[in-house]
């Protein structure tokens, strides 16, 4: 591996997720076609991580169709290389997608409860979802797929095409016959039920021949870039498969930039906790930037909201405190760069990357800060 293209951190040493996930792309004789699937989950660390890749493919001559759950976003960062390409050479259109389903008041304990309930384990939900795929797919031809958090994609690809598959600790599960428990209160039984009941929802819409045999497996494909670091994967005691350096991140600076004077809010959509937070940020002391994904831009007192996503590679390292709603790519970027974070989680995973966070900063000897009593959104004040 060359020296260009490993990244180290806290001693270890993390291969780039372009060398795997660019595997063989240089060696094609005549015009290939990659395809891109986005369908579950919606932070902007998705559509982040596959700018390099995109990037990549498209020097190397192939032509890029992107599948996505948010294609005006998708159209607004990827409008640079779409200057630079021919129209044909980058397409952005609309992934198949679930009809929305109202989750239960109860908590959601398990990575395979919340697809039970998203409909994963009804194949009257499942089939006609992985049929709209497989039309897009007849459709493009591509060589090669690679999915992000694309589950009914994997199904309809699986066996068909070459898969990879790119995610972070919560989306790329180990392969385990049971997914490892996050909670140790919650039991396996428990677990196992759900994934058996997606395994046989799975079987009855693509047949035993190209059905996973595991839950894991609809997650997962022939090639697996875990874009995470040990310390934010809640399945680190389980992992057995080497950890990549995320497309999006730069090699870390070899120490903290110590002129930091801002602070950065970014939140997803209908977060519960936003309009508490804008109003906290526009009170801060210390002037803030932030974007609050279908909040019109302005200047809410000390906090400038801006009507598109910041880029965050570039901004983290000069922040003295980063707000957000616990996304990983965030959470590690913050970390990788020592950044102070306030994380306001308001789904199970963003929870569970808040504890480890918390896990780490502990571990480390420094302190986590309480609830706040005003307001449960002031969580997590790192």
């Amino acid at each position: 591996m060359s020296k260009a293209h490993r990244f180290v951190w806290r001693g270890r040493i993390f291969p780039s997720a372009l060398d795997i996930l660019l595997s063989d792309a240089a060696q094609v004789t005549s015009p290939k076609t990659l395809l891109i699937g986005w369908e579950l989950g919606g932070g902007n660390g998705h559509i982040e991580r596959m700018i390099p890749v995109v990037s990549a493919y498209l020097e190397l001559g192939w032509r890029v169709v992107i599948a996505s759950r948010d294609v005006e976003r998708c159209n607004h960062r990827f409008a640079h290389l779409r200057a630079c390409y021919r129209v044909d050479r980058l397409a952005i259109i609309a992934c198949p997608s679930f009809r929305k389903k109202p989750f239960p008041s109860a908590p959601l304990v398990s990575l395979a409860q919340i697809f039970s309930y998203m409909g994963y384990s009804d194949r009257n939900m499942v089939e006609p979802l992985v049929r709209q795929w497989e039309k897009i797919l007849r459709q493009i031809r591509p060589d090669r797929v690679l999915s992000d958090y694309a589950p009914a994609l994997n199904l309809a690809a699986r066996g068909r095409l070459p898969l990879l598959v790119i995610g972070n600790g919560w989306t790329l599960p180990p392969s385990r016959d049971v997914v490892p428990a996050i909670n140790p209160l919650h039991s396996i039984a428990e677990f196992r039920y759900h994934e058996e009941q997606i395994v046989d929802a799975c079987v009855g819409a693509v047949g035993s021949g190209r059905a996973p045999r595991r839950f894991c497996d609809l997650l997962r494909g022939d090639i697996n870039a875990i874009c995470v670091i040990p310390e934010l994967d809640p399945y680190r005691k389980d992992r057995e498969e080497p950890y990549v350096w995320s497309p999006e991140m730069p090699t870390p600076a070899p120490r903290p930039i110590t002129e930091r004077d801002r602070g950065i809010v970014y939140l997803p959509p209908n977060h519960p906790h936003r309009d508490a937070v804008v109003r906290a940020c526009s009170q801060s002391n210390l002037p803030f930037r932030g974007y609050f994904g279908g909040l019109g831009a302005g200047q809410h007192g000390n906090l400038k909201i801006e009507s598109s996503m910041l880029n965050f590679v570039e901004e983290i390292p000069k922040c003295k405190v980063v707000i957000h709603h616990g996304g990983l790519s965030t959470a590690m970027w913050s970390m990788v760069n020592a950044i102070n974070q306030w994380i306001i989680p308001a789904d199970l995973e963003k929870k569970i990357t808040k504890l480890l966070v918390d896990q780490d900063i502990k571990n480390s000897g420094a302190q986590v800060s309480g609830k706040s009593e005003k307001n449960e959104c002031c969580e997590n004040v790192v």
